[in-house]
């Protein structure tokens, strides 16, 4: 082909792939422009849905997308060929007389092939680049058209923008609206924005209350309108809150169905939005199975829901059908799934199994079965489904836990509670001890009788305080050997120099019998009280040295003790002495103080012995002991017991409860008097008399009772009444 001929033809061809494209374009925005302002305006009036809206800019993103490729880049990969151009041109200019169409087509073949000479085809070719060269071969494809296409597309342009910036700000938020931007709603006077969630699952049967916000012009009441599956409507007015007039809500009592509704304020209105009705989840079946203690050796027993009877320390296996699929636990979660306690206020975790949400199984530490707590006077389940709804008036089971018993003891013999008895006797203890569910152990304790002796005390409480009335909370409290108060030698620990007061509280425990005297050196004021009785009296300032003489006291007898000591300034110093029987004067010692009542029994239970009595195999797989009835020949030899020495005995048992216990039983205390042979004897001889003798009084009380019965036999019927016999 010519090469000026191909020159043209290329050209035209590249015009025309630009006026298409073009035009193309030019249509793309006019469809854009007009739908988008058509939109906007009915969107504007209708307040159209977001998946509306979102389904129109799906359209206009399909018609837009068609164009571009059917009418922008199609022209431009989709060229004519050189034979198509060549008639756009000849079409023209018909004075080409077929001849550019010729070259075009002579270039394509061989003169031969067509039956022509090379001569004419050249001829053909020259005449045709004659014609083309001065002439505008461009004319060919009009871009008339086009520029109608980009006045059109210019003007809807400048609409646009004029209408955007008049309605401005509102046409802003219809056009983020038409690009299905979620959350924006249609420009009014008012705007009203939703507070409820969206959507509001509810149970069915409860109140649900809706709340808007209002911005812009704040009206003085507004319009729920609710819309019911089916297609039943209905209005409830919306009265601004009290504290803040831009909140309006209102409250539906008993909503049995969920329902779609808006939110009217004004010229404004809310999006379309969602309240779901669902039933609320609960118990269809629960299941409890009683797992004793493994001391008790007893099986799991299944229970009756209205019958929890359970053993303290015993755990319980729940399971739980619900009427709906119930959601997991996860971390952090207050609001789960649970077993509650009634009265002590504790939880336990409720899971569901993995194969089948709606069954669920209680766990404590992360295994299965719960605790009982031993307060506990219920149970009741609470319930939370997938959708976070949560079982209400859970209904309470009650519970009652039963404490393992201790063991029982008795003392069958001696029968007496004060045996007297030889140092080298062997007395005979017979017994008889029993527990529920098996003895672990039982031994014979016994100690020293008679007043306290050979034993050391844990010294007496002192309490202080901040001020000089002994009142309010204490600074400090504590168990101290003596009372030894130098705060200028030993300060105390969070108690201040001067203004504070102590009392010292407890036991003295004389070592011996006789006349005491008991001397307090203080700076400031002491008072003291014995048994109950103020002894000493000398509150107030003074540094000075206090006694209280003839006090008699009995070896080992407890005596009450309340010491106060007043510091006002200067110097703090109190110290208690004694001058005890012998004219011993010392410190009065720790070993003859005592805390309370408890360190007295602590002290005694240090002098206790014991005699364990064999139960048999108690090992692990032993069956359970429970009872151990039987004698101990108890041996006093052993003891070198002396007449007038006394031993204070019991039995004490424990049984196998590793959970709540163990229970530990004391019998009753008796008492054991060593006697002389002689004075044994006199004792048995004096029970002897007193046996007989009482033998004596039953014989006498039966033969009195045979005579008047014998009397009663023998008597004769009563006297004849009425007058006399007729003859």
């Amino acid at each position: 082909m010519s090469t000026l001929i191909a020159s043209r033809i290329n050209a035209v061809r590249r015009k025309h792939a630009s006026v298409r494209a073009g035009e193309g374009l030019c249509t793309m925005e006019i469809v854009f422009i007009s739908t988008l302002l058509i939109e906007m305006g009915i969107d504007w009036v209708f307040d159209l849905p977001y998946w509306f809206r979102a389904a129109v800019l799906a359209v206009h993103a399909t018609v837009l997308l068609y164009l571009l490729a059917m009418r922008v880049i199609g022209p431009l990969v989709r060229a004519p060929d050189d034979e198509t151009v060549a008639l756009w041109i000849e079409s023209s200019f018909p004075e080409a007389a077929s001849r550019i169409i010729s070259a075009v087509q002579f270039a394509r073949v061989d003169a031969a092939e067509v039956g022509a000479s090379a001569l004419m085809m050249t001829a053909v070719v020259r005449e045709a680049e004659e014609f083309i060269e001065p002439r505008d071969t461009g004319e060919a494809v009009s871009a008339d058209n086009m520029l109608k296409r980009v006045g059109i597309a210019g003007l809807l342009a400048l609409l646009g923008i004029g209408l955007f910036i008049w309605g401005r700000p509102g046409s802003q938020d219809l056009l983020l609206r038409a690009f299905a931007v979620p959350g924006v709603q249609v420009p009014r006077k008012t705007h009203v924005e939703l507070i409820t969630a969206n959507p509001l699952v509810i149970a069915k049967g409860d109140s649900v209350t809706i709340a808007a916000r209002a911005s812009g012009v704040i009206p003085g009441e507004g319009t729920l309108r609710v819309q019911y599956a089916n297609g039943a409507t209905a209005d409830f007015a919306m009265k601004p809150d009290e504290k803040d007039r831009s909140v309006f809500a209102v409250s539906i009592d008993n909503a049995q169905d969920g329902f779609a509704y808006r939110v009217k304020l004004n010229d404004g209105q809310s999006d379309r939005a969602r309240v779901e009705a669902h039933d609320r989840p609960s118990v269809a079946a629960l299941s409890i199975e009683q797992i004793y203690p493994a001391y008790t050796r007893l099986k799991p027993a299944k229970m009756s829901n209205n019958d929890l009877t359970v053993l303290g320390g015993s755990r319980l296996a729940i399971r739980v059908t619900a009427n709906e699929p119930l959601k997991a636990t996860l971390a952090g979660d207050h609001v789960f799934n649970r077993v509650t306690f009634s009265g002590v206020d504790q939880s336990f975790e409720l899971r569901p199994e993995a194969d089948d949400p709606k069954t669920l199984v209680a766990y404590d530490n992360g295994q299965p079965g719960v605790r009982i707590p031993p307060a506990a006077t219920g149970l009741a389940i609470h319930l939370v489904d997938t959708l976070g709804l949560e079982s209400k008036d859970d209904a309470a089971h009650p519970l009652q836990v039963i404490p393992d018993a201790p063991p029982t003891v008795k003392i069958t013999y001696p029968t007496s509670p004060d045996e007297l008895v030889t140092e080298k006797a062997k007395t005979p203890i017979a017994f008889d001890i029993t527990d529920d569910f098996g003895l672990a152990s039982a031994s014979i304790k016994y100690r020293p009788a008679g007043p306290l002796t050979n034993v050391t005390g844990d010294g007496l409480t002192a309490t202080y305080y901040k001020g000089d009335a002994l009142e309010g909370t204490p600074l400090l409290t504590r168990v101290e050997p003596m009372v030894n108060l130098d705060y200028n030698r030993i300060p105390v620990p969070g108690v201040p120099r001067e203004h504070f007061t102590v009392r010292w509280t407890g036991k003295i425990v004389p070592p011996a019998t006789g006349t005491y005297k008991i001397a307090i050196k203080s700076d400031d004021g002491i008072r003291v009280w014995l048994d109950g009785q103020q002894v000493l009296d000398a509150w107030g300032p003074r540094n000075d040295m206090s006694r209280i003489d003839s006090l008699q006291f009995e070896a080992g007898k407890p005596v009450d003790l309340r010491l106060e000591y007043l510091q006002l300034e200067g110097a703090a110093e109190c110290k208690m002495i004694w001058i005890r029987p012998g004219n011993v004067y010392e410190s009065i010692p720790q070993k003859s103080l005592f805390s309370s009542d408890d360190a007295i029994a602590a002290a005694r239970d240090k002098q206790s012995k014991s005699i364990e009595l064999q139960l048999g195999d108690t090992g692990p797989g032993a069956p359970p002991i429970p009872a151990l009835r039987g004698q101990y020949p108890w041996d006093l030899a052993p003891m070198h017991l002396s007449p007038g020495d006394a031993i204070e005995w019991w039995i004490e048992a424990a049984d196998a409860n590793d959970q709540t216990g163990p229970g530990r039983t004391q019998s009753e205390h008796r008492l054991l008097h060593i006697g002389t042979e002689a004075q044994v004897r006199e004792a048995l001889l004096g029970k002897l008399g007193d046996y007989l003798q009482q033998i004596q009084d039953v014989q006498d009380g039966q033969k009195d009772i045979t005579s008047k019965l014998g009397q009663i036999i023998l008597e004769k019927p009563g006297t004849e009444s009425g007058g006399e016999r007729q003859k």
